[in-house]
């Protein structure tokens, strides 16, 4: 019993994708308001990273939150470091962004309830077409204790 107890209370990280570009850290406070008052996060780290979507034969591993007709991938892109496969357009104004999150495990299924697939707000409150893609992260131990990976 009391292991139960803490594999829910461990802190787990989750990433957020599919945020908007316009997308501020007070729009983000807006959106998840409740889940924030309740305390469910720990830390909310948003720096507006884009995404890249890659098709999902280039990386078969990850699927993410797209349309059900579209399987697509998303990987976070470090805007200091440049890469051959991201165009500097793309690092600086991608369609969509992402942050990490950490909260507990026992919050986590929560979190998912009320935000996953769910539409995006505009400042009038009005929904828009994207939607909230949540997904857990998994720290990987490495010799450099470096590498993440992430599922869903």
């Amino acid at each position: 019993m009391d292991d139960v107890k803490k594999a829910q209370d461990r802190q787990i990280y989750a990433l957020v994708a599919n945020i908007p570009s316009f997308y501020h850290s007070a729009d983000l406070r807006n959106y998840f308001s409740q889940f924030v008052e309740q305390g469910g996060f720990d830390c909310f780290h948003f720096r507006h990273r884009p995404e890249i979507i890659r098709s999902h034969e280039e990386n078969s591993g990850v699927v993410a939150c797209g349309g059900d007709e579209q399987k697509s991938s998303v990987s976070v892109v470090d805007e200091n470091s440049p890469s051959e496969e991201t165009s500097a357009d793309t690092r600086r104004g991608g369609k969509s962004l992402c942050c990490v999150v950490r909260l507990r495990h026992r919050k986590f299924v929560e979190l998912v309830r009320m935000y996953h697939r769910k539409c995006w707000l505009n400042r009038k409150g009005e929904s828009i077409r994207s939607l909230c893609c949540i997904s857990k992260i998994k720290l990987a131990d490495t010799d450099n204790g470096r590498s993440i990976s992430r599922f869903s």
